[in-house]
């Protein structure tokens, strides 16, 4: 539902490498960081860079892309809820969003429109990533296990991002991950 998310059909990393990263969140649980805003306030997420601990298959991905971007692991723990909220421009004005846990019924991040009125759900149905424009007004309200995603940040803008993606342009892969 553009110009908000838009969700694709590609499995951009394996499920060995999802498992990887599961794996390391839960490991790593203490090293989150609640995300404060410019107010002083938290927004409900939480987060972990990625970057010291990449394995082959996302360096690999990393590399295949057009756009620089980096790896952030962002938890919610259960029954939190992520008040609405726009990202900060600098270096996630689009995220495409990978779920990983949980495995079912997996919450979905509403979208508002700039009166706050409720414009569209993402809601990750088939469990594939979407392209998420964390400019416009958004929040979620997680169920009672952790929510845990694998977000690859753009600093370019949602439209410039989804139309390289839209023409292939976005990736240089030959194949997408299916298994």
């Amino acid at each position: 539902m553009e110009p908000y998310f838009l969700k694709i059909k590609d499995n951009l990393i394996s499920k060995s490498c999802k498992n990887i990263i599961i794996q390391l969140a839960l490991e790593n649980q203490d090293r989150f960081k609640a995300y404060k805003m410019k107010n002083g306030h938290y927004d409900g997420n939480n987060f972990f860079r990625l970057e010291e601990y990449l394995d082959t298959e996302l360096i690999s991905l990393k590399k295949q892309c057009s756009l620089e971007f980096y790896y952030m692991i962002i938890m919610h723990k259960p029954y939190h809820k992520v008040i609405k909220h726009r990202d900060g421009p600098f270096g996630r004005n689009c995220v495409l969003s990978i779920p990983l846990l949980p495995t079912f019924n997996y919450p979905p991040t509403n979208f508002y429109d700039i009166n706050e009125a409720f414009v569209g759900q993402c809601d990750f149905v088939e469990f594939n990533p979407a392209f998420l424009n964390t400019q416009q007004i958004h929040d979620l309200i997680n169920q009672e296990n952790m929510r845990l995603n694998l977000q690859l940040c753009f600093d370019k803008p949602f439209e410039e991002v989804v139309n390289l993606y839209k023409n292939k342009k976005l990736f240089s892969l030959t194949k997408t991950c299916n298994s």
